[in-house]
């Protein structure tokens, strides 16, 4: 749980980290302007420029993958120039002398070398976020996709914990609100199901040997799993070109002996290599139960429409499937509206106390009953201590290039599409330019021999793809940007981004490695 975004305005100083809001959490932005009406500065820290970039005060370009460095220069200045609420540390977090030692090493000279950041820069940051009554951060999830990209999310959200910004509702940190929406969801998820294990592994499923995926692995469960997957049903999702490796994903789903089912709204690339293909409903054709990761509000929305043809909603489909199947467990068989009258009525989070499904369903949208003021972390964190937890020291691990593949790749959100279900619409895809496009510092296109608007060739360890270029100032020497995510078929090649991103996971939570993924450029060939 985080800083309610409705309180930013009151915030002193605001550092957007590794995360484009004007584009991608819109509804925060009419607070970042409260916040600049206050008198409050507003600073960007991402590796290339965006729209964010052009609306705050500063932007720090900083290398990708170096967030962490960044952080803990900004806390080594904290702690040297006196900026450190000792009252709160020593109050309300654990492990913060490891932390100070790990930091002790990151001097802003040795930040700014990892992170091509001036030294100047850095202090300034530090000396601005310390100083601010109170400092707020918000981080987005992009950061999270680089190998290190764990640690350095902990490493930058744990710096309001040092100046104590918590204790005010407009200061901390904000990744997602979704921690505040806690439904009654075991039933929902099956948890009862499951039995107990008499051990520390705590659940198991009653038939141990049923396989699960990492979608993130998607490409070597479909090509090299033994036994092979033999079924496979797909919704709400398009791994042909969303997951890593996706060549091979398409190879795997191209296999004569794998039968595919998609549930889906559009003819998207998965859909394609479908075996059978059933029409799903939209968001305006079906009801549903909307929780936020932006926002503390919960909301319920009704069909608006009947459903175009043979089209169907999840629930009828999951419905039918047990019926066929001879299930039995009501669960299975529940409406949207039970599913989320059992959700809410049975929730016992404080934040949703009083909360009902017959209520929200009145309302159409409530917000969630935070505490007055809303401090979060004021008195510490949902940890078995009841601390913010500053150790282990977080990780500094950065990109590696080599020889080979000497520029990384950032593929953040476009503006008009921020997934594959938006983009093969032909006026979004008209705003953001008809096709993707890879920006180049123009020092890399003189030594690469690169002129604007013209193909190339992107080569990884995983594969191929071929690109039209355009040289801009935007991104910094090093760094190749190119915004998605685009269908297959806008691409001159036909391939999607993710043909260059290798099978590998991050340090925590077992994600894709997206962001900083290194790559060469070559002729068009």
């Amino acid at each position: 749980t985080g800083t309610d975004p409705e309180n930013v305005g009151g915030a002193g100083f605001v550092v957007l980290w590794g995360t484009n809001p004007l584009s991608t959490n819109t509804h925060l932005v009419p607070f970042l302007k409260e916040a600049r009406r206050n008198g409050a500065e507003i600073w960007h820290v991402d590796p290339y420029e965006n729209r964010t970039s052009r609306f705050a005060d500063r932007h720090l370009r900083l290398r990708p993958g170096s967030d962490a460095a960044l952080a803990y220069a900004v806390a080594r200045v904290l702690f040297e120039e006196g900026l450190v609420d000792w009252g709160y540390v020593n109050a309300h977090t654990e492990g913060v002398k490891a932390f100070r030692a790990a930091a002790e090493r990151w001097t802003p000279e040795r930040a700014a070398e990892v992170t091509g950041l001036e030294p100047a820069d850095i202090l300034e940051l530090a000396r601005r976020f310390g100083r601010a009554r109170p400092g707020f951060v918000r981080v987005g999830y992009g950061m999270t996709r680089q190998p290190g990209g764990a640690d350095a999310l902990r490493a930058v959200i744990l710096l309001p914990a040092l100046t104590g910004a918590w204790k005010h509702p407009a200061g901390g940190a904000l990744l997602s609100t979704s921690g505040g929406f806690r439904l009654a969801s075991e039933r929902l998820e099956g948890a009862h199901w499951l039995r107990r294990a008499s051990g520390p592994a705590g659940y198991f499923r009653p038939d141990p040997g049923v396989r699960t995926v990492n979608q993130s692995e998607f490409a070597s469960a479909l090509t090299r799993w033994d036994p092979p997957l033999r079924m496979l049903f797909v919704f709400n999702a398009n791994p042909a070109v969303s997951t890593p490796d996706s060549a091979r994903v398409r190879a795997g789903l191209a296999r004569e002996d794998l039968f595919t089912v998609v549930l889906e709204n559009a003819l998207s690339e998965t859909a394609r290599y479908a075996d059978w293909l059933l029409p799903a409903t939209t968001f305006l054709e079906h009801p549903d139960l909307y929780t936020s990761y932006g926002t503390y509000w919960l909301h319920w929305n009704e069909a608006v429409m009947e459903p175009a043809g043979e089209a169907r909603p999840n629930t009828w489909v999951f419905a039918e499937l047990a019926r066929r199947l001879g299930l039995e467990a009501p669960e299975l068989y529940w409406s949207a509206e039970e599913a989320a009258q059992a959700a809410l009525d049975g929730a016992d989070h404080p934040y949703l106390a009083n909360v009902t499904f017959e209520k929200l369903r009145a309302a159409g949208s409530l917000k969630l009953n935070l505490p007055r003021p809303f401090t979060p972390h004021a008195e510490g964190a949902n940890t078995p201590s009841g601390r913010v937890r500053f150790g282990p020291p977080p990780k500094v691990t950065l990109p590696e290039t080599s020889a080979d593949y000497p520029y990384l790749l950032m593929t953040p959100p476009a503006h008009h599409f921020l997934g594959t279900i938006y983009a093969p619409l032909e006026r979004l895809r008209a705003a953001e330019g008809g096709e993707p496009v890879v920006w180049i510092h123009p020092d890399d296109a003189a030594r690469e021999g690169v002129a604007s608007g013209e193909l190339y060739g992107l080569v990884s360890e995983a594969g191929r793809i071929t690109r039209r270029f355009e040289v801009s100032a935007r991104v910094q020497p090093g760094v190749l940007v190119m915004e998605g995510t685009w269908p297959s078929g806008a691409a001159p090649d036909g391939e999607p981004a993710n043909t260059l991103v290798p099978e590998r996971l991050t340090d925590r939570g077992r994600q894709a490695v997206f962001h900083g993924v290194a790559v060469r450029v070559v002729p068009r060939g």
